[in-house]
């Protein structure tokens, strides 16, 4: 996207027609690159390096990818830090051998700073995530949420951290929040027949039964390996939203896939006794 912002604050929107034009007759880049801008692909690639580098300030400075590679050595990595201590890519290598060898506040620094100077590194084993693993191996679950949160803020999706984030926040008793995690996986995975169940749990807890139905519902389409509990949580919210008629259906279903199953049984007698009240 950038690249056409450049050709065409450069050239004029004309010459990215120009260039599509040339591409779907099958012709080479740099000879595209030479009838449209009268340039060679070297120097238009200098250009474009000028141009970026004149939108994003120090931003290239601190992402000087010659340091990403495995094999620097942890005093090359320490001494660059001492030169350039805003060098992204020496930071996750020092995080990374410092939380090899259980080092882990110093593996937090590291991966704080690499946060701080390219924030929007929302990959899955990006700092974000990195970061918000160590403390929750530290017994900071708070400050993991808080960190997946502003991963997820910054456009995070991917399924594996929103699911760390939702059973973060559950156990911090945030429900709502944890909700909003687990209904960000469906967009990204609406497969998953276990974020659907807990998303289900969740709207429970909220007191929101008719979104619970309706992710309970989705559950069991997704064809459960437990079927029985799967039609027993329908039943529940059903019963929640007082359908009877599709409450007992539920725990019927139920009983059929596991005769013995105790909640179900229960709940079938419990809603029986409660309809012979009610009967006129």
């Amino acid at each position: 996207s950038k690249v056409c912002e450049f050709l065409s604050e450069t050239f004029g929107l004309e010459a990215i027609r120009k260039m599509l034009s040339a591409y779907r007759q099958g012709t080479k880049e740099e000879e595209i690159l030479a009838q449209v801008t009268g340039l060679g692909l070297e120097e238009m690639e200098r250009r474009f390096r000028d141009y970026w580098k004149k939108e994003t300030g120090n931003f290239w400075a601190d992402l000087d990818f010659s340091w990403a590679r495995p094999d620097r050595t942890r005093p090359e990595l320490e001494r660059e830090l001492r030169t350039h201590p805003r060098n992204y890519f020496a930071h996750l290598a020092l995080a990374s051998l410092e939380k090899k060898q259980g080092n882990i506040p110093e593996a937090i620094s590291h991966y704080r700073a690499a946060c701080e100077i390219f924030p929007d590194d929302v990959g899955e084993e990006g700092s974000y995530v990195m970061l918000a693993e160590l403390y929750s191996q530290s017994g900071e679950p708070a400050r993991a949420a808080a960190v997946l949160e502003e991963w997820k803020s910054r456009g995070g999706f991917h399924p594996n951290a929103l699911k760390k984030l939702a059973a973060l926040q559950k156990g911090l008793r945030q429900p709502a929040k944890a909700a909003q995690a687990l209904e960000a996986i469906c967009f990204v995975n609406p497969f998953d027949e276990e974020v659907h169940r807990e998303l289900g749990e969740m709207y429970l807890t909220l007191g929101d039964p008719r979104k619970a139905v309706q992710e309970f519902d989705v559950a069991l389409a997704l064809d459960p390996v437990d079927l029985a509990t799967a039609h027993f949580n329908a039943a529940r919210a059903y019963l929640q939203i007082s359908d009877s008629d599709t409450t007992r259906k539920h725990l019927l279903r139920a009983l059929e896939a596991a005769p013995g199953f105790r909640p179900a049984q229960k709940m079938l007698l419990e809603l029986k006794r409660r309809d012979g009240k009610n009967a006129p």
